[in-house]
């Protein structure tokens, strides 16, 4: 259980690595209700550990995982209020590329506790919905394994989609 909390907090730092198969991971080796404490408690820790190295040493350890376009790709959220919405908005959709909001939101001047509120309560829906088809697996209940896979990667699409066109529109009013 402590190496599957480092391995999320790892994957929230670093911010390249997809979340997804590690919570997959927990799922299957924990079940879905120990693997979704899991990740949710390395999810927390992630986001701190994120939040503390960004406000400690700024720019430097975003460009480390960023590009400059990419930044300034969100730069549009520094308005607090916009930011805080459009976090939850896109942790709650399953697949959306979250890292780099994580990142964004320790430049502002928004609370840590809002941000490490925001993205665990956001990550809810793809933690239980990995954690829960990986415990199906591990069941061998293939058929809703499948299902639960199937309606996530539904959500993660139309969560890309959605990503996209609020960044688009975001760049058109900007």
């Amino acid at each position: 259980p402590i190496a599957m909390v480092a391995v999320v907090v790892a994957q929230i730092v670093v911010a390249v690595l997809p979340g997804e198969p590690i919570e997959l991971a927990a799922g299957y080796l924990f079940g879905f209700w120990g693997g979704t404490a899991l990740c949710l408690a390395g999810s927390l820790a992630g986001t701190l550990a994120v939040t503390g190295l960004v406000r400690v040493l700024g720019m430097r350890v975003v460009r480390l995982f960023f590009t400059r376009e990419q930044i300034e790709g969100v730069s549009w959220l520094r308005d607090s209020s916009r930011l805080e919405a459009a976090m939850l908005v896109v942790f709650l959709i399953p697949g959306t590329p979250k890292d780099v909001l994580t990142y964004a939101a320790a430049l502002t001047d928004c609370p840590w506790w809002k941000i490490a509120t925001i993205t665990t309560v956001g990550r809810i829906p793809s933690v239980v919905s990995s954690a829960l088809a990986a415990g199906f697996a591990a069941n061998g209940d293939w058929a809703l394994a499948a299902v639960t896979l199937a309606v996530t990667v539904v959500l993660a699409v139309a969560g890309g989609l959605a990503y996209a066109a609020l960044q688009k529109k975001a760049r058109s009013e900007g």
